[in-house]
């Protein structure tokens, strides 16, 4: 058995033997197991017992070429559905969503992929003269 607290690198572990030989769950190295009754208490801003920072996802994904999610049920490509609601986000949600944060002081950091500095450089420029966080999640 592996003892509590003990890492085991996730990678390979089962290669080559069966999966009973290897105890369950197998612990990652990435962080330590810590009850929540023993997790230290956090003090935020004003006695608040939460703290939310927003994450704008903002991406564009050329139209047929079956990039990017698919939260509703596609078919062959070209996919209109899921481009649809994508595209909704770029020409109005993310418009929307710069006036939601600023109506609750909101801060934000931007996530959002390349292809998006030539798609819709205004709707960057605008996340961006908000002072939101831009952050390069991905190119494509």
């Amino acid at each position: 058995m592996l003892a509590a607290g003990k890492g085991r690198h996730l990678a390979g572990a089962c290669k080559g033997a069966p999966h009973a030989a290897h105890p369950w769950p197998l612990r990652l190295r990435a962080y330590a197991y810590a009850p929540w009754p023993d997790r230290p208490r956090y003090a935020w801003p004003g006695g608040a017992k939460l703290a939310v920072h927003p994450g704008v996802n903002l991406e564009h994904f050329a139209f047929g070429e079956g990039l990017g999610a698919e939260p509703a049920p596609s078919g062959p490509q070209p996919d209109v559905l899921n481009y649809a609601w994508r595209d909704y986000g770029n020409r109005v949600g993310g418009w929307r969503l710069i006036e939601l944060m600023d109506q609750l002081s909101l801060p934000a950091t931007v996530l959002l992929n390349s292809a998006m500095y030539a798609h819709a450089p205004q709707l960057v420029a605008a996340h961006r003269a908000q002072g939101y966080d831009p952050s390069r999640l991905r190119g494509n």
